[in-house]
């Protein structure tokens, strides 16, 4: 009886299992030195015609030129924070997106960590990713934009942090909706710190998405001709966003243009003003907010609601507002 049990084992089919994708397999070195940029596309080129996630592991990848990915994902062994140095994308020279992903790709496993000097250069651009799964995201000194999003359907992304990124014309981290909207997707949380002039624009195309913690401190520069941050929205919700400023706080304006959408604990430091829009007649609602003065955009036809929390002045038709147990100063 054992032998025949033997001869069942032994001839049992196992599964078969991929070996993962190493990115030092097709030459990445990773010693933020040598210039890496060839050999990661290789990996890229071929983790997409396999359908593979290419793994990093712990190498700093010095580039010098745009990567672009079509396969299922980039894993680094760890996203470092405060400052640069760890594995990732050590992006140099000037005039080029570090990273663009798609268009309309699949992806399972994110993990990647792109930074640089402080040199005209952009860090992360994904196009249209559909079903997606993005893990840990941090992009870091850079004189161009941060994360931006051209489209996204019913994605889930986990931790998106942007650090001294944003021009006067280029937001930190953007979520557009490239003619069409966002779709039914999920931020966790969203960090933008010590952005340069403009921080976070969100299209109001945005459709059913859902966002958790949005921190975005320190905005340096601020012009009081733009927004510093813009949050659109179609029957979204936000569930809590800090906003703090570094220069004068009447320069640093925020505007929430939305329609049937809930933005809770929204908490705008120092005075920073606020505008609202709830357009197309529409409807927005603040739940416990601590806001300096709000201002309505003009004509502005929208019905706007605040449920508790403390409002210092607001501006605007009065029959469009309705205050629950708000106080206001």
């Amino acid at each position: 009886m054992s032998e025949a049990l033997s001869l069942v084992t032994a001839i049992e089919p196992r599964p078969l299992v991929s070996a993962p994708l190493v990115a030092s397999a097709y030459g990445v070195v990773g010693d933020g030195i040598t210039d890496d940029t060839v050999a990661l596309q290789a990996a890229l080129t071929a983790g997409a015609q396999a359908n593979l996630v290419v793994h990093g592991r712990n190498a700093v990848c010095k580039i010098t030129g745009p990567l672009t990915m079509g396969g299922p994902g980039l894993v680094f062994d760890a996203v470092p924070h405060g400052s640069a140095g760890g594995p990732g994308l050590s992006v140099t020279g000037t005039g080029y997106t570090a990273l663009t992903v798609g268009p309309q790709a699949i992806v399972t496993e994110f993990r990647v960590a792109i930074y640089g000097t402080g040199n005209a250069a952009n860090g992360l651009l994904l196009l249209n990713p559909l079903l997606g799964r993005f893990g840990q995201i941090r992009v870091y000194g850079l004189a161009g934009f941060g994360v931006q999003i051209e489209k996204c359907w019913d994605c889930v992304f986990d931790t998106i942090s942007v650090e001294r990124c944003g021009t006067p014309t280029a937001y930190a981290f953007s979520l557009q909706d490239a003619g069409d909207c966002c779709n039914c997707s999920v931020f966790h949380r969203v960090q933008v710190e010590r952005a340069q002039t403009l921080a976070i624009s969100i299209s109001p195309g945005t459709l059913m998405c859902t966002f958790g913690v949005i921190h975005s401190e320190q905005l340096q520069a601020p012009d009081a001709a733009q927004w510093g941050w813009h949050f659109g929205a179609n029957q979204c919700h936000y569930l809590g966003m800090r906003l703090t400023s570094e220069a004068p706080d009447t320069q640093a304006k925020v505007w929430f243009d939305a329609a049937y959408s809930t933005f809770a604990l929204v908490r705008l430091e120092g005075g920073i003003p606020a505008q609202v829009t709830a357009w197309n007649g529409s409807g927005i609602t603040f739940v416990s907010p601590m806001m300096g003065t709000v201002y309505e955009q003009l004509n502005q036809t929208g019905k706007i609601t605040v449920l508790g929390g403390r409002i210092t002045g607001w501006t605007g038709n009065t029959s469009n507002r309705t205050l629950y147990n708000t106080r206001t100063v």
